[in-house]
């Protein structure tokens, strides 16, 4: 999948909440202290080469009414490791308390970081990820206080409010996983991020948009499990 299907994806997701397309987080540096506040932790499975490139097997494992499924084969991140996993669309401008940006980004790779992406657009706009360092992933701290947080936004010349909140990610043997909802304050439309972090360096991320789908969280949920499966080749 090249970067303009990426960016297609980023359209589906960013028409459904809002006019316009942007997406990117201005998130400070986080620490590589223990599981976020809030995380699903299990114990940690042996240290294990991960192959990324296995994650295409969930590209068939889409619920129904995703026709337009594609895998991005394994590439180094770059520049978007600095957008990799942030959950809403355009740029972050202010966020209450200024101290829980972490909470917008639960896996924060550096830019040699590997990544693959499967992405579907159908009933809304589900992105797959995995991600492979070469050194340990940051996990976000679990700071009092960042439970949830307001967060301002601008695309275009147009400001947009809404509110993160940190939930639970599925229990996965072996794996400490995470979440979090965002909440738009006009529309109450829903976005998610759920993250698995199979070691120290390997994660699988969920990013979706559902419009209408009551069970939207665990449908996504149930797509970071196919995804951490797929990579661990269960």
């Amino acid at each position: 999948m090249r970067p303009h299907i990426l960016a297609c994806l980023g359209v589906a997701v960013a028409v459904s909440l809002l006019p316009g397309c942007a997406r990117s987080v201005d998130g400070m540096p986080v620490a590589a202290h223990g599981p976020p506040s809030g995380a699903k932790s299990s114990p940690a499975q042996p240290v294990r080469d991960y192959d990324i490139s296995r994650l295409s097997k969930v590209q068939s494992e889409f619920p129904p009414g995703f026709m337009q499924v594609q895998t991005m084969p394994v590439a180094t991140l770059g520049l978007a490791a600095d957008k990799f996993s942030s959950i809403g669309v355009g740029d972050v401008i202010a966020i209450d308390p200024p101290d829980c940006r972490s909470l917008l980004q639960p896996v924060r790779p550096p830019r040699d970081a590997q990544f693959t992406v499967v992405g579907g657009i159908g009933k809304g706009a589900i992105m797959v990820s995995a991600v492979k360092s070469h050194e340990p992933l940051p996990r976000p701290p679990a700071s009092a206080g960042c439970g949830h947080a307001a967060v301002t936004r601008k695309i275009s010349r147009r400001r947009y409010k809404s509110t993160v909140t940190r939930v639970p990610g599925p229990s996965i043997d072996g794996v400490t996983t995470t979440g979090a909802m965002d909440v738009a304050a006009v529309g109450n439309t829903r976005s998610y991020v759920f993250a698995g972090f199979l070691s120290d360096a390997v994660a699988v991320v969920v990013q979706g948009l559902l419009p209408s789908n009551l069970h939207a969280d665990d449908i996504l949920q149930d797509m970071l499990v196919k995804g951490v499966a797929a990579i661990r080749a269960d």
